[in-house]
């Protein structure tokens, strides 16, 4: 047995070391003995608690490691690529209502209260001269786990209830909540994801499940949306918590998020990354998965179609200039440069890329991806792998130079614009240009100025393209090898699924938004895209939702002009052939109603501030079209159906449908009330206040009436009620309500109706709410203070948000959390905001919502900006929108 002769503690890397007094063999023992409090921080080994319905309080003890935390908890060498075997015993209250998890089962609980047994020597080496612990405790001791890493290493201690299954393959499955509440009851919609779940990824990887059990635990304080701890994965309860009662939103996001989680139980635990430079290796893939899995097991979900929505929101964040390549270029060797690779890059763009080439190796060799991702699992099963090892795999099933085509996309910030236009000879050619840069912080660019002047920073991609014609709708496939070469669609009389250049064809290329860059098109093949955009027969959702966020970039680079509100209008038109008083053109809304909303946002703030020569009646001209002439319509047949409306024919009817919503058109409710609330439309404010109404005489009370709502629609409801009325009673109501609330997805519906604050002084008296952690969970202040400063056309509201935030950074936003959407709401509007804040948006560093260390896909968060800079007016250009 060594002694230690001296330790020294290096407080920036978090590291100790430890000099023995003379050198030790392999097998040696190092113990060491440690202690501390259980804090309310959502990181290492940390304190959450709960409130049962009669006001009581409870006490939960939990982790979050990932990415360098498992420090926090137990001295241990903390890197994903040094893996070990890890022998867990706790010592938890010896009653009948404390539950204890770790990552394996439990081997038996051994002895009553503490005293002689299993347990015996970790008292003696732990508490020696320590008085007897009141309560009594217990050891549970637990399996010896596989190789692993640090991060992934989880326990969990409290009073806890369970729901049960076993999967076909025999895994022991059990979701908890926090015991004596609501929470439990809606724990058995996960179950049955997470059942067939793994039944899929055990058929899919054809590698069974390697323990013996899944524990899944919504935990009430929890910074990331979920984490997925080998064995034992850990939950935010809006994360995890859904029944038949929760919103089509929430459902999806509780399938998804289970799924992700389900998915890294073999990328990223079973075969981990040698380091954090390459988390893509387990984010991008589990976001790939996420989407390929729930499409498998909910098609009524239409995730294929929805992959456009991911996709937009990479391409956002990757065209900043200050945008970094999936794989850094630098050494990542701090704690702070870890964190900062959590990001959509991380997650989206990687998860985009991959899903374009597996989209593309399906096409010209099927079942090869698959067959290489299972060869690369079983080669390095319990250890760890490059990602230039699952390329090679991949490239060996398909006989393809895969990692020739993948790394350039990985090794560079940035994607390509892809360029389509026509020759004499009536074929279309499609080329790439090189990379798109997007810098937002110039809206120049929008009203007349040049087109980014980023033309020189080129960059060189190996681009699968897909497209079909209108004269033949078959999905056709090639490959654009760099920007020397290009891709030629043969006139239509020279082979079928060619174009005719002369006639009114229209050519779609990127089908479904299945590859990773900008399409700009010649302006007479714009317009025929714009006159099919009105018609769902010719134009499909995904597609069209791809088409309008192209078109938006485009126009704001000054790329594209007169474009963007044709496409709008179009969108309107669509809605007449769709049915009743429904769309279901989700996607497509979803875009349009982000593009608009920017633009609002770029014109209000150039107004308020005269940093451009843009006339003030602008903002009111862009919001009367849209009312008018781009939803007006819609709205018009949404209206028609109070929020209160009963289903009629039978449960789940809609008002002159006679049948079911779809889940995609439960989903398009939500975003085209955010569009008219954006665009002021008073019949909103007039259908929403007379459904709120009966609630708002006695605040503090439960109101029945809130219940007759549909959960779909009941977000938006309370936002635009709170909006709209300058008394401030609707938001009162919110705020009061709040404050009772215990259910988290209903806490948060409320936390977006109270960031509505209609009045100055309501707005600070909610900066002020959200440092009460009665009211606002720390793990949702961040979110809270984002909400706040990202309403539509406000930029007065983002100016009293940052002048609250700068004195308060340290209060407002005490561990980066992850970007999700505000539970209970629909997706946000896919373009990031801090470009339209009048200063150099600081907030964005202080208040925004960010990815954590965690693996809940985050939502694009905006990076500081510089001020908007003028430009002359030699250099100015017309541009229409």
């Amino acid at each position: 047995c060594a002694n230690a002769t001296a330790t020294r503690y290096d407080e920036k890397r978090r590291q100790l070391t430890v000099e023995l007094a003379e050198a030790v063999q392999d097998g040696a023992r190092l113990v060491l003995a440690f202690s501390y409090p259980l804090e309310d921080k959502l990181t290492g080994f940390y304190h959450s608690r709960f409130v049962d319905p009669s006001g009581g309080v409870h006490h939960i003890a939990t982790t979050q490691h990932e990415a360098t935390s498992a420090r926090e908890s137990f001295p241990c060498w903390d890197e994903p690529g040094l893996k070990a075997t890890f022998a867990v015993r706790l010592h938890v209250p010896a009653d009948n209502r404390t539950v204890a998890l770790a990552n394996m089962p439990e081997r038996k609980a051994r002895g009553a209260p503490t005293g002689p047994g299993a347990c015996a020597d970790l008292v003696a080496a732990f508490a020696e001269g320590a008085p007897a612990p009141n309560p009594p405790l217990r050891c549970v001791a637990f399996e010896t786990s596989p190789r692993m890493s640090t991060y992934l290493v989880a326990f969990v201690v409290g009073e806890l209830a369970s729901v049960e299954a076993v999967s076909e393959g025999g895994v022991a499955l059990r979701a908890w909540a926090p015991a004596a509440t609501s929470d439990v009851g809606k724990l058995e919609f996960a179950l049955d994801v997470l059942g067939k779940g793994l039944n899929y990824y055990e058929a899919l990887f054809k590698v069974p499940f390697p323990l013996s059990k899944i524990d899944i635990v919504s935990i009430p304080d929890f910074g990331p949306g979920a984490m997925e701890n080998w064995g034992l994965i850990t939950y935010r309860a809006t994360s995890v918590l859904a029944d038949e009662q929760s919103t089509e939103w929430e459902k999806q996001a509780v399938t998804s998020t289970v799924l992700h989680e389900l998915a890294h139980q073999w990328c990223g635990n079973f075969v981990t990354m040698y380091w954090w430079d390459e988390l893509w290796l387990n984010e991008g893939f589990s976001n790939y998965l996420e989407q390929q899995a729930t499409d498998a097991l909910r098609p009524d979900y239409h995730m294929r179609r929805q992959h456009v929505g991911y996709l937009i929101r990479a391409l956002h964040v990757d065209g900043s200039p200050n945008s970094h390549a999936v794989m850094p270029a630098q050494a990542v060797d701090s704690d702070q440069g870890v964190s900062s690779l959590f990001d959509s890059i991380s997650y989206d763009k990687a998860g985009a890329v991959i899903f374009m080439f597996k989209d593309y190796l399906d096409r010209i060799a099927p079942g090869a991806f698959q067959a290489g991702l299972n060869k690369y699992l079983k080669e390095h099963k319990y250890g760890n792998a490059h990602g230039a090892e699952l390329w090679d795999a991949i490239a060996e099933a398909s006989g393809r130079p895969v990692r020739k085509w993948v790394e350039p996309w990985f090794r560079q910030p940035g994607y390509p614009l892809i360029e389509v236009t026509t020759l004499s000879d009536g074929s279309a050619v499609i080329l790439q240009t090189g990379r798109l840069v997007q810098d937002l912080t110039y809206p120049q660019i929008a009203f007349g100025g040049k087109a980014g002047g980023y033309e020189g920073r080129e960059g060189n991609w190996f681009v699968p393209i897909t497209y079909y014609t209108s004269g033949d709708y078959t999905v056709r496939a090639g490959e654009i090898e760099s920007t020397a070469t290009f891709f030629s669609v043969p006139p239509l009389r020279k082979q079928g699924g060619g174009f005719d250049v002369d006639g009114s064809d229209f050519l779609k290329v990127n089908v479904h938004g299945a590859g990773f860059f900008r399409v700009n098109y010649a302006p007479h093949l714009w317009q025929r895209l714009v006159t099919a955009a009105s018609d769902p027969n010719q134009m499909n959702d995904a597609d069209l939702a791809g088409l309008i966020d192209d078109a938006f970039a485009l126009t704001l680079d000054g790329r594209l002009s007169g474009v963007t509100l044709k496409l709008a209008r179009s969108l309107g038109m669509r809605t007449s052939h769709e049915e009743g008083a429904v769309t279901s053109s989700y996607e497509s809304w979803r875009a349009m109603g982000g593009g608009l909303t920017l633009f609002l946002d770029l014109l209000s703030s150039a107004t308020s501030t005269g940093t451009l020569d843009v006339k003030a009646s602008c903002v009111e001209d862009l919001r009367r079209f849209v009312r008018t002439q781009v939803i007006g319509r819609t709205m018009d047949a949404l209206l028609s159906v109070p929020p209160t409306a009963k289903p009629r024919n039978g449960a789940g009817d809609f008002g002159d449908v006679g049948r079911p919503l779809t889940h995609l058109e439960a989903l398009a409710r939500p975003q085209l009330l955010y569009l008219a609330l954006a665009m002021r439309d008073p019949r909103v404010a007039v259908w929403a206040q007379a459904a709120v109404k009966p609630c708002l005489a006695k605040p503090a009370d439960p109101c029945p009436a809130l219940e007759e709502i549909s959960a779909d629609i009941l977000s938006p409801v309370l936002d635009i009620c709170a909006a709209f009325d300058a008394s401030g009673k609707c938001w009162r109501f919110a705020v009061e309500q709040l404050r009772r609330e215990q259910d988290a997805a209903r806490r948060g519906v409320l936390m977006g109706a109270v960031a509505r604050a209609p009045t100055l002084a309501s707005l600070n008296e909610t900066l002020y709410l959200t440092l009460d952690p009665q009211v606002v969970r720390g793990q949702d202040r961040v979110a809270m203070i984002s909400m706040l400063a990202n309403q539509p056309g406000a930029p007065h509201v983002r100016e009293t948000v940052w002048e609250f935030a700068k004195v308060r950074t340290t209060s407002v936003q005490p561990r980066p959390l992850c970007g999700t959407s505000p539970p209970g709401a629909p997706a946000p509007a896919p373009w990031p905001r801090s470009n339209t804040w009048r200063s150099s948006p600081r907030v964005a560093a202080a208040a925004a919502p960010r990815a954590s260390a965690g693996c809940c896909p985050p939502s694009a968060a905006a990076s500081p900006r510089r001020r908007w800079r003028r430009t002359s007016s030699s250099s100015s250009r017309s541009t229409q929108i």
